[in-house]
């Protein structure tokens, strides 16, 4: 997890479980999604202990089909369960990939997310329109077969036309004693997103086969950070405006 002072020290903090509804109510104010309380046990609308908020998470490229927002997938490869790693049966688990770290994780397969997709669906519920974003997660990869996979992540704001915001392709070659690393932290500052209120924010990350064979590396998605920035107050403005305008006259 992220340290809570830094977040602190750019607003206020809201911690949301991975079961949780995405709404965005306060400007500036950091929500943090993570799956501490994820046991890999589905998807469904009004979500149990150990299931994520369908209204929210989407997936789709399985071999038992793509889930829909508001639908309940509690079974097969919807639903693999918890392990630390080294599955060998592709669909949605939730993978320990740290002491105490659990996280959103997929086992792609020959039939599994090649292509497939996680999608979240963010509510903007502030009252207004927020044109800006500042946006970061953690990817955590588990090296241990030989077949380069890539994982990427992508903004829409209708879920039809996507903008890449980070890619990822893991090493071909399996890693010895592998073990789950983070291997990317993307960082996403000032996104210029413009979503009316009541409307939705989505991300994307998108995987698919690039190269080699066999068996296929684990990948788990955590700690998705999500702030609505405000816009620069008028007073503000008027401060730069009016100094660049001084700055001119002379």
């Amino acid at each position: 997890m992220k340290s809570i002072a830094a977040i602190f020290a750019i607003g206020l903090l809201a911690a949301l479980p991975g079961n949780a509804t995405v709404s965005i109510v306060n400007l500036n104010e950091t929500s943090i999604i993570d799956f501490q309380s994820f046991t890999g046990s589905g998807f469904a609308p009004t979500p149990s202990v150990g299931q994520l908020d369908s209204d929210t998470w989407r997936v789709l490229g399985l071999d038992d089909g793509n889930t829909t927002f508001g639908g309940t997938h509690t079974s097969g490869d919807f639903a693999r369960g918890t392990s630390a790693g080294g599955v060998t049966t592709g669909g949605v688990y939730a993978f320990t990939v740290g002491t105490g770290n659990t996280a959103l994780g997929v086992q792609p397969g020959g039939t599994d997310f090649t292509p497939g997709s996680f999608v979240l669906r963010i509510q903007n519920n502030t009252g207004g329109t927020v044109s800006s974003w500042n946006l970061s997660y953690d990817l955590f990869v588990l090296n241990d077969q030989g077949r380069s996979n890539s994982l990427d992540w992508e903004w829409s704001t209708n879920d039809t036309n996507y903008t890449s915001l980070s890619t990822y392709t893991s090493v071909e070659a399996a890693a010895t004693g592998a073990a789950w690393a983070n291997v990317q932290s993307p960082v996403v500052n000032g996104l210029n997103a413009t979503v009316t209120d009541g409307g939705f924010l989505y991300l994307r990350w998108i995987g698919d086969d690039v190269g080699g064979s066999g068996s296929r590396d684990e990948f788990a998605i955590d700690n998705i950070s999500i702030t609505a920035v405000p816009e620069p107050s008028a007073a503000l403005l008027c401060v730069f405006g009016c100094a660049a305008l001084l700055r001119r006259r002379r």
